[in-house]
């Protein structure tokens, strides 16, 4: 399973006397395991994942959360990129995970 990059971000909202920050969580979980958490503030963080799935053996779930919150009331400005989930044989795409 390839999961190509996934760019998350929350903001700085600039006040007279203090700045507010939106944040922006991304969770990402494998079979109720969570395998990535992390939040932005007024940066922007990547997620990309290669997750090896041995063949004939049932089946995996993945889990994407996305939360975006603001303190002081404020409304969040908070982006994801689209999430793609490619699925594909190892040995037609000529990877090896080691």
């Amino acid at each position: 399973i390839v999961i190509p990059a996934v760019a998350f971000s929350g903001a700085k909202h600039e006040r007279e006397h203090t700045d507010i920050y939106s944040s922006c969580r991304l969770i990402v979980r494998k079979n109720g395991a969570e395998i990535y958490n992390r939040t932005a503030l007024d940066n922007t963080l990547i997620y990309s994942g290669v997750i090896d799935m041995p063949a004939g053996h049932g089946h995996m779930t993945l889990e994407f959360s996305v939360s975006a919150w603001l303190v002081n009331d404020w409304y969040p400005t908070a982006s994801i990129s689209d999430l793609l989930v490619v699925v594909m044989k190892k040995a037609t795409a000529d990877i090896s995970i080691s």
